[in-house]
C-alpha cells in the first residue's frame, strides 16, 4: 500500500477547497447581496439565484495552469454601494485569502469580478 507523506498531502489543492475559500472572502467584501450562477447572470429575467454551499461551483469558477490561478465570481451588489469599488475589494479580499491559506504567490492569481447592480 503506497502512503503519502504529509508534505505531499499539504501540496495537493482540490478546486473545492479553493472554491469554499473564495465563497470565505466573497463573505467578508461589504456590498455583495449574493453569489449567483453563470447561468442566472446571463439571464436577462432579473432574477438572481443565491447558491447553497453545494452549488458554490456555479458562481465560483477556478483555473490552474502552471502555477498561475485564474479565478472568475459571478456576484449580485447591492445598489447602494459603488460597483468598482466592490469589484477592487473582490480581487484584493480573493487574492490576500489565497495567498494566505494556500501560499499561491500573489503575483500568481488574476481574480474576474462579474457583478450585477440589484
Amino acid at each position: 500500500m503506497l502512503k503519502m507523506n504529509d508534505n505531499k498531502v499539504k501540496n495537493i489543492l482540490s478546486n473545492d477547497k479553493l472554491i469554499e475559500v473564495v465563497a470565505s472572502s466573497l463573505t467578508i467584501v461589504y456590498g455583495i447581496t449574493s453569489l449567483v450562477s453563470k447561468k442566472d447572470f446571463n439571464n436577462k429575467s432579473g432574477e438572481i439565484v443565491n447558491l447553497s454551499n453545494d452549488k458554490l461551483n456555479e458562481g465560483i469558477f477556478i483555473k490552474k495552469r502552471g502555477n498561475k490561478y485564474t479565478v472568475v465570481v459571478y456576484v449580485s451588489i447591492s445598489k447602494d454601494v459603488k460597483k468598482e469599488e466592490v469589484e477592487s475589494q473582490i480581487v484584493t479580499q480573493v487574492t490576500y485569502d489565497l495567498h494566505k491559506k494556500f501560499k499561491i504567490n500573489s503575483k500568481d492569481i488574476t481574480v474576474t469580478p462579474n457583478s450585477v447592480v440589484k
